[in-house]
């Protein structure tokens, strides 16, 4: 008979594969606290499927830096995210939050709304994120035509293509590296939000 100090602690940690890697999923709050805060020089290498080898933007991106890079990284950021700037960012997105509210009120004043709450809320993250985190209005829920929207739209939506290098990359790395592909689109590369990068 399994006892119940098992079962609590695979409720809280479990195992999975991605074909033959193995990774831990962490689901305790309290865990996950101790692992990025207390102990977190223990934990420096999150994902090595991500490097720039693999995908030069995804390579670039904190889950996927490791050893003294991942350091460094962190300790560049940390300062991001201090109670003080925090609550600025709070500030922020409430303002995009109730412009989003008010525009969607002016519009069902018409009488009949019909919306598509995916890409009523696509833009919303949106404006939400290029506002917070990139220091610029994305205006992209007032803005039925915004650039940034439209950008964002052809960078998420999965070609046929796309399709076939993930099939490689999950099944050959050496052939996806051979074959030189990246995850990411030549035309997300080129677009507005590289020059953050």
């Amino acid at each position: 008979m399994i006892s119940q100090a098992i079962i609590d602690f695979f409720s809280r940690i479990y195992g999975s594969f991605s074909l033959t890697q193995r990774s831990f999923i962490v689901t305790d709050a309290e865990i996950i606290k101790q692992i990025t805060v207390k102990d977190f020089d223990s934990f420096v290498n999150h994902d090595l499927n991500f490097n720039e080898e693999i995908d030069k933007l995804s390579g670039k991106m904190l889950v996927a830096l490791i050893n003294d890079e991942w350091r460094n990284m962190r300790n560049i950021l940390s300062p991001i995210f201090t109670s003080s700037k925090m609550k600025m960012m709070f500030g922020i997105l409430s303002e995009s939050a109730n412009e989003f509210i008010d525009v969607h009120l002016e519009k069902s004043k018409s009488g009949k709304l019909i919306v598509d709450c995916k890409e009523m809320f696509s833009r919303y993250t949106v404006d939400g994120i290029s506002t917070a985190v990139l220091g610029f209005k994305g205006d992209c829920v007032k803005n039925e035509e915004s650039e940034l929207f439209k950008f964002v739209q052809r960078m998420m939506k999965p070609t046929f293509f796309d399709g076939i290098k993930l099939v490689v990359f999950m099944v050959s790395r050496w052939l996806y590296v051979k074959l030189r592909f990246q995850l990411t689109k030549k035309e997300v590369k080129m677009g507005p939000l590289y020059i953050f990068i």
